[in-house]
């Protein structure tokens, strides 16, 4: 496209879960387990399940789908794969999870807050996040 890597914004991050403390944190990791069986089911997803090697979970997952057995899917998710489509941390440990991570391959990532986090304490939190380094350099109108 003739373009430098800096005018590209890379948007992505997989699941990042967080919580104010690890009960949470594992609560909504259990969560992306369920959303990995379900995807990990679809003929859609099957390239992305062979690439990490995975192509037999990815059919018995599509197998299980096609027998309706949706509620025993989660279960054949491994721990392993659940940690490949994810970042799981508390608050405080988030930006260096998402550093660690996605640094210096996705210039933004999305994830949310609990219901009843105060604003002001997430609010830090998002700062921390935007000081990991981004390879993009946003034009001055991009978001006008």
């Amino acid at each position: 496209s003739g373009r430098s890597r800096s005018e590209l914004e890379v948007c992505g991050g997989g699941f990042v879960m967080t919580g104010p403390d690890e009960e949470t944190v594992m609560k909504n990791r259990e969560l992306v387990r369920y959303r990995v069986a379900f995807y990990g089911s679809t003929p859609a997803y099957l390239p992305v399940m062979s690439l990490h090697g995975w192509d037999d979970l990815a059919k018995k997952l599509n197998q299980m789908s096609r027998a309706g057995q949706w509620t025993k899917m989660a279960a054949e998710v491994p721990d392993d794969v659940v940690e490949e489509f994810g970042v799981f941390a508390t608050y405080d440990a988030l930006p260096q999870a998402i550093e660690a991570r996605f640094g210096g391959i996705s210039d933004t990532v999305e994830f949310s807050f609990e219901t009843d986090a105060d604003p002001a304490y997430a609010q830090s939190i998002i700062e921390r996040v935007n000081e990991i380094g981004s390879c993009f350099e946003a034009h001055a109108d991009h978001y006008a």
